[in-house]
């Protein structure tokens, strides 16, 4: 009996011995597991791969996140993960396209250096196999968040229909997640369509092929966005850096700016570098009502007269503007509401853009706000060019709002179709006057000096100081650079200039202001004694 006891305990004790060394073992296997597929070394990777035949991961259908097929370079043949820098975990479900393929991550002490591994675009290592095949491949973590466009069919418009993926990295309000929806796409921008980096437009839509209206990077809920480029702008920051200055700095009477976030896009299996997904000037991001108020758009410098307006009442466009309307309506009551605002505005030399102002037709802080920003920035591109004007209904008469647009020729950026990307700088621009066309009507008036004195003075207390402007280039510096996005957008782009030096534009932006401080805060302009 004793015996049996003892052969009992023995039994229990190489028992209990055995279930803590397998809870060990498979406890180490659980913590080696990473973005939920397993990590093995790269031993284990090799005895995995003994007795099955290699085909390329491209051919095993690729990887996943959350059921969304990675975005892929087929020219370095690398998948792209985003990831948000700023935390030390990995977020994300990576796994095979495919049910019956097991994923694998290959052993590397870069899984525990993460913000490096971003910023360097460190190659991480992975293996795909079932009993027959295995397929090894690359991955790189970017810190931006990226979309995929995969056209289907292109019609005769150009128009391409297919799928667009949205892999979003947790940024601010953003949530990690990855999502595909129905869409379309082609090419925008008008001389910039001409550059060899295009720009887009992209439509979200439902299987019925209705518009789909989603939330994307944390901005409005839509199903319309554009994909620009930047390519003008060696430091891809201008554009950026210049909407959220005007939505810093405008007064409640000019219209909402929009909001544009940085993305890496990819269509099909072509990387295509940085672009800024951005929400598009309409009704609904000015708040206006469909068949009631008005939009146009201002494509070019010229002032239509009542000749050009009359000419163009069978038109959608009048010159160099675009009246913006999904119906096919009579163009000449639509052209009325912006005939009216350019005689007002330019009619009798202006003698009538006072009175314009008195009723509040033409609201003082909206032409301040666009006269005085396009000066501050130097916008070369955005003197009556690049603006948007609404025209809001008002019982039986019109009120009339501007808002700015496509700000990447600023602070001493100028177009020069000498060079690829047809932009040149010039940092002696900085004393070069670039007025607004309706402000400098304001200005011929002398009645507003104080007035322009005092906004001057609110811009430069709410934001439009070194300090704000070289904080925000600065930041942006960072993220392009720690995200490890501008290496691969230089690589992808090499005559394009893509420098991250921003003194340039820091130095140009101090000068600009000083330059402008010395008019607008001068005792020569507050006593009226200068133009």
């Amino acid at each position: 009996m004793c015996f049996d006891r003892n052969l009992k305990k023995g039994f229990l004790i190489i028992l209990f011995v055995l279930f803590a060394f397998l809870l060990v073992h498979y406890a180490g296997r659980e913590a080696k597991a990473l973005l939920s597929a397993e990590e093995i070394s790269q031993e284990e990777a090799e005895k995995l791969k003994q007795g099955k035949t290699e085909v390329t991961a491209k051919e095993l259908g690729g990887l996943q996140l959350y059921g969304c097929a990675l975005p892929y370079s087929v020219s370095d043949d690398i998948w792209y993960v985003p990831q948000q820098v700023q935390t030390d975990s990995w977020k994300g479900n990576l796994q095979a396209a495919r049910e019956d393929l097991f994923l694998y991550l290959v052993e590397d002490v870069y899984y525990q250096k993460k913000e490096e591994a971003i910023r360097e675009n460190h190659t991480f290592r992975f293996l795909l196999c079932n009993k027959k095949s295995y397929a090894e491949g690359t991955l790189v973590f970017t810190g931006l968040p990226a979309v995929v466009l995969r056209p289907e069919s292109v019609d005769e418009q150009g128009i391409s229909s297919g799928t667009a993926a949205v892999f979003e990295n947790g940024k601010g309000s953003s949530p990690y997640d990855a999502r595909e929806f129905k869409a379309s796409y082609y090419v925008r921008g008008g001389t910039s369509r001409n550059l060899p980096k295009k720009g887009y437009r992209m439509v979200l839509k439902k299987k019925n092929k209705k518009k789909d209206s989603l939330s994307l990077l944390g901005m409005r809920t839509d199903d319309d966005w554009i994909l620009c480029p930047m390519y003008a702008d060696p430091n891809r920051v201008r554009d950026k850096l210049c909407t959220d200055l005007w939505n810093l700095l405008r007064s409640e009477d000019s219209p909402s700016g929009i909001r544009m976030e940085y993305v890496e896009l990819f269509i099909g299996d072509s990387y295509e570098g940085i672009y800024g997904l951005m929400e598009p000037v309409d009704y609904q991001q000015l708040d206006l009502e469909k068949g009631s108020d008005l939009l146009y758009k201002f494509r070019n410098w010229d002032i239509p007269t009542a000749e050009d307006f009359a000419a163009a009442a069978a038109s959608s466009v009048c010159l160099g503007i675009e009246v913006k309307t999904d119906a096919m309506p009579d163009y000449s009551a639509l052209w009325e509401p912006c005939a009216l605002y350019m005689d007002l505005m330019f009619g009798e030399d202006g003698e009538k853009l006072p009175e314009a102002v008195e009723t509040g037709q033409c609201s003082l802080d909206n032409i301040l706000d666009i006269g005085l920003f396009v000066e501050a920035i130097c916008g070369s591109d955005n003197k009556f060019k690049n603006q948007y004007l609404a025209a809001i209904q008002d019982g039986d008469g019109w009120i009339f709002r501007r808002t700015l647009w496509d700000m990447d020729l600023s602070f001493g950026l100028y177009y020069d179709s000498d060079f690829e990307t047809n932009t040149a700088f010039d940092p002696g621009r900085t004393g070069k006057k670039v007025l607004d066309p309706v402000y400098e009507q304001l200005l011929k008036t002398g009645k507003y000096r104080e007035k322009i004195a005092e906004k001057w003075r609110t811009f430069r207390e709410n934001g439009l100081n070194e300090e704000t402007i070289g904080r925000m280039v600065d930041e942006t510096a960072g993220l392009l650079s720690e995200t490890g996005a501008f290496d691969r957008e230089t690589k992808r782009w090499p005559g394009s200039g893509a420098s991250l030096d921003m003194e340039g534009l820091k130095t140009f932006a101090a000068g600009r202001l000083a330059f402008l401080d010395e008019t607008y805060l001068s005792e020569e302009w507050n006593a009226g004694l200068s133009e």
